[in-house]
């Protein structure tokens, strides 16, 4: 008898980022710094944030592949732990 095994993500999609400044805004070019900066500027801590990931994303998504690959080598996030 053979048994086939399927992958299946209960849990749903990815929890989003926290909210506010990128962890790696020390890599970023300046006027990406500078964009996001303002972008969460004037963020309330405990608010909804989905705007300014919106935006944080916009941003991001237009630097070039070159600055965006150096950012993220190992992809933007690291996949889930096997078995998880």
């Amino acid at each position: 008898m053979a048994f086939k095994t399927a992958f299946i993500n209960l849990s749903g999609p990815p929890p989003p980022p926290p909210c506010g400044l990128p962890p790696f805004m020390d890599k970023l070019p300046t006027d990406a710094q500078i964009k996001l900066q303002h972008i969460w500027r004037s963020y309330k801590q405990g608010a909804d944030c989905s705007n300014e990931h919106h935006q944080t994303r916009q941003i991001l998504d237009s630097l070039p592949t070159e600055v965006r690959s150096e950012i993220f080598k190992h992809g933007p996030h690291p996949p889930p732990p096997f078995g998880h």
